[in-house]
């Protein structure tokens, strides 16, 4: 009897690990995104325009240029990933691309960044100055990690910039894109990348800032608190200047839901990959875990072979992977359907029109 209890108990464990998400381990990299804007990159050139570029920096004086440049290279290859083309001679762009990354809420006590001290002008470090930069140490027992969520955080509200709790560090990065308009130019699209901290080490790199913050330009997007996981390969590849050429960024679709889209595409050695960013809409390892989720060509149905995210349940918007099997011929055209288990035809969510060529 005590044999068959064990082997229950394994067999139990078994499924369970089975059925376990692969979560990598916090901390995360996340930042609060918003976007304004509806513009269509495919095709069209940009230049960055250096002399609007607003770059300030926590780092030394001697390391101020190679982050700076940094920056300039993990901005260019984020909207290159959008389908847009850098020039070098600002004529022949089709926009122009500013941006500014500053810091709040170091040197002094001012912590309050409500729409007039924004009117005011924001106090950013000068990367030319030598500053001490207040670490406090937080005193607050609550000011703990619960689900990854530092439950003494200060409420932001991105568009009003209202941080009223002492002791945090602001980082701001913000990008905006203009085109030329009868001799002048105009704003056409703006995102914003946001996250505050007490201590200055943990808030995200310029890198994992952009990453995040892609997402949003061009279109409309309510603030949104998004995350990443370290160990995201794609983001690792996007650091490194190397993302595969197989893969397909923000690729056309239509979404049943506006908190539901399409990240990439990519056709590997483990099958065909999609990355869906569902903001807490689908949950299928939380609130919905009986989905399924296949690609629909016509009247054919093909379920995914792993569907797992790499954050465990958190207050981000994440990324849902799904895997399709190896060898699949995945059409120019297709659908992502959500349903719940053995009732494909009662679907409950799903990306329409996806339209995309994998590089073969």
């Amino acid at each position: 009897m005590k044999a068959k209890s064990v082997l229950l108990s394994a067999l139990l464990f078994l499924c369970g690990s089975l059925m376990a998400q692969p979560y990598s381990q916090p901390p995360y990299l996340y930042s609060d995104i918003s976007s304004s804007g509806n513009y269509n990159f495919a095709g069209k050139k940009f230049f960055v325009s250096f002399s609007t570029l607003n770059y300030n920096t926590i780092f030394r004086r001697d390391e101020y240029m190679s982050q700076r440049n940094a920056f300039v290279r993990y901005l260019v290859e984020s909207l290159k990933l959008r389908g847009a083309v850098p020039v070098k001679d600002s004529l022949a762009a089709d926009f122009y691309v500013t941006a500014a990354v500053y810091y709040t809420g170091i040197t002094e006590d001012v912590t309050d960044y409500s729409k007039a001290s924004k009117a005011a002008g924001y106090r950013p470090v000068n990367y030319h100055e030598e500053l001490k930069i207040k670490r406090k140490e937080s005193s607050n027992p609550n000011a703990k990690i619960t689900r990854d969520k530092l439950t003494s955080r200060p409420v932001s509200k991105m568009h009003d910039m209202v941080y009223r709790e002492e002791g945090y560090i602001v980082k701001t990065v913000t990008v905006e894109a203009f085109e030329p308009v009868n001799g002048t130019i105009s704003s056409i699209w703006k995102t914003r990348a946001l996250d505050s901290h007490t201590e200055i080490e943990r808030l995200p790199s310029d890198c994992a800032m952009v990453y995040l913050m892609m997402r949003g330009y061009g279109k409309e997007m309510e603030e949104r608190k998004c995350g990443i996981s370290k160990e995201d390969p794609y983001f690792a590849a996007f650091e490194k200047s190397s993302t595969p050429k197989d893969i397909v960024f923000f690729p056309d679709s239509e979404s049943s839901d506006k908190d539901m889209s399409l990240f990439l595409v990519r056709k590997s050695e483990e099958g065909t990959v999609c990355l869906i960013e569902d903001n807490h809409l689908l949950s299928t390892d939380e609130k919905h875990p009986n989905y399924r989720a296949a690609i629909k060509v016509g009247d054919r149905t093909i379920e995914c072979s792993k569907m797992y995210y790499d954050m465990r349940p958190v207050q981000y918007s994440r990324f849902l992977t799904l895997v399709f099997p190896t060898g699949l011929e995945v059409p120019e055209n297709f659908d992502i359907i959500f349903y719940r288990k053995n009732n494909p035809a009662k679907v409950k969510q799903a990306i329409r029109n996806v339209g995309l060529k994998l590089t073969k």
